[in-house]
């Protein structure tokens, strides 16, 4: 697996283009925000929650400003994601989020208990291709990290369109993306293509500022149908599954992504 090592990198920011950067990736919760008060938000709910794949901590920092948040854990596999979040962190005052950089899949299953586990920006699909056990290893661990009725959310990509479009491309396809203006990074090229059941996806970034820079690297990622992620939770023990086409409101998700929620069943 690829973390994003590098792509936040404080020594690529001045004091403004950071402040303006957190402003934008913190407003950028606010869909989740307003899908977890709508949907998780119950009685049993404490405020204890675990984000896999937390990259810089937005989200678990939005949580606390809203004040939903009692204690959050974010492990986040890019050395310099996890530096920028603590970073993060100092700026905004933080004092109930904890970022680790480290693996969540070695979290022991005796430790705390949380009321919400959450996985974002595709992370579960990352983690099924590196083994034959590795869809087995997540569903395990995320089971004992869940408090009894407690929650997951997960964001997924079903890649439908992307898989003809290989097809169609004579398998790979290209796709140039321009980012926001406060990100350092201007361009960005994606290169897809097909390995067995998984997708290839090589991720190219280029520098907005002169001398032009680039960094990339591959991902593998575990395409999953709406069907078939159903099946797998309610399998392993879940239930309450359900399954939506965006956060708050229509457009606010990726092409071809998807959420699905799901309760620890008794």
């Amino acid at each position: 697996i690829k973390a994003y090592e590098g792509v936040e990198d404080e020594a690529k920011f001045s004091s403004s283009s950071f402040e303006e950067y957190i402003k934008v990736k913190l407003e950028e919760c606010g869909k989740h925000i307003k899908f977890i008060k709508k949907n998780i938000i119950d009685d049993q709910y404490k405020g204890c929650v675990l984000e896999i794949g937390s990259g810089n901590g937005k989200l678990l920092f939005r949580l606390e400003e809203e004040g939903m948040l009692q204690q959050g854990i974010g492990y986040e596999l890019a050395g310099s994601r996890t530096q920028f979040a603590k970073k993060l962190g100092k700026h905004l005052n933080s004092t109930k989020v904890s970022n680790i950089n480290g693996n969540f899949l070695s979290i022991s299953p005796q430790g705390d208990k949380y009321d919400l586990v959450i996985g974002v920006d595709i992370v579960i699909p990352l983690i099924s291709p590196l083994s034959e056990t590795a869809e087995n290893d997540w569903l395990r661990v995320i089971k004992s990290l869940l408090k009894k009725n407690g929650w997951l959310i997960l964001e997924l990509q079903d890649f439908e369109n992307t898989l003809k479009m290989i097809q169609l491309s004579g398998g790979e396809l290209r796709i140039w993306k321009e980012f926001h203006a406060s990100d350092p990074w201007q361009y960005g090229l994606d290169t897809y293509s097909i390995h067995g059941k998984d997708i290839v996806w090589d991720k190219t970034f280029i520098k907005r500022d002169l001398p032009l820079e680039k960094s990339s690297f591959t991902n593998i990622l575990r395409p999953y149908a709406r069907d078939e992620i159903r099946d797998l939770l309610e399998s392993a023990g879940f239930d309450k599954v359900q399954i939506f086409d965006y956060w708050s409101e229509p457009g606010d998700t990726e092409r071809e992504e998807y959420i699905v929620i799901a309760r620890q069943g008794n």
